[in-house]
């Protein structure tokens, strides 16, 4: 069997061209409907050019149309500053509990304040200034996970603060591994490091050691959801 590398390479780098000149043209909310872009790409000035769209409304985020990992929102702060957040986690059974990354901008573009792994609790309030959950009003936060009820719940700018829902979340969003170290194992030994435990994504989750090329070295997980 022969391989005909050298066409496939020139169509491959035609299609590439190509792809990249539509997300030129398509801008700012191309790069906005992409759920992977919020840790990389989006930043101040894409989110200062959707301000009048920014909204102190209550979003929804009852039973159906949760907030999945993977969701993203926009926002402007009680203090003015311009910021991204995604949902990294939702426990539906510890009081639709959520976790959460974010980054806050200042005046100028750069980062104010920045983290991830920051947990949001059932009907209590986040300041994203700083990137704090408060247990108590204290007239600096900037929105409210209220809990209407089991199956009804918002969130809610406060204080001024302003939010736009960019990309929703789905139950099945892509699984991603958190990363492991690499470990040396004699051939033939049964593997005995770190089970794979999710960075991205929902359970449940079944992994198995692959078999790689004879040329690697390494070894991979194989995800399924």
């Amino acid at each position: 069997m022969k391989y005909v590398k050298k066409p496939l390479f020139r169509v491959g780098f035609v299609l590439l061209i190509l792809v990249g000149a539509v997300a030129i043209l398509l801008g700012i909310k191309y790069v906005l409907l992409r759920p992977k872009v919020i840790r990389e790409q989006i930043n101040t000035l894409h989110i200062a050019a959707l301000d009048a769209e920014l909204s102190s409304d209550s979003i929804d985020g009852s039973d159906g149309i949760d907030f999945w990992p993977g969701t993203y929102f926009v926002y402007k702060t009680n203090l003015g500053r311009y910021g991204k957040l995604i949902v990294e986690g939702l426990d539906k059974a510890a009081n639709n509990k959520l976790t959460i990354s974010w980054v806050t901008y200042d005046s100028v573009g750069s980062i104010y304040s920045s983290g991830s792994g920051l947990i949001i609790r059932g009907t209590w309030i986040c300041d994203l200034d700083e990137g704090v959950e408060l247990g108590s009003i204290k007239g600096q936060e900037d929105w409210w996970w209220e809990q209407v009820n089991s199956s009804t719940r918002y969130l809610v700018p406060r204080n001024s603060a302003k939010f736009k829902l960019i990309y929703r979340g789905s139950k099945g969003f892509t699984p991603l591994i958190r990363p492991i170290e690499d470990t040396t194992i004699t051939k033939g030994l049964a593997y005995l490091g770190p089970t794979p435990s999710l960075q991205q994504g929902t359970l449940p989750l079944n992994w198995s050691l692959g078999v790689c090329p004879s040329n690697s070295f390494k070894q991979h997980f194989f995800l399924s959801s």
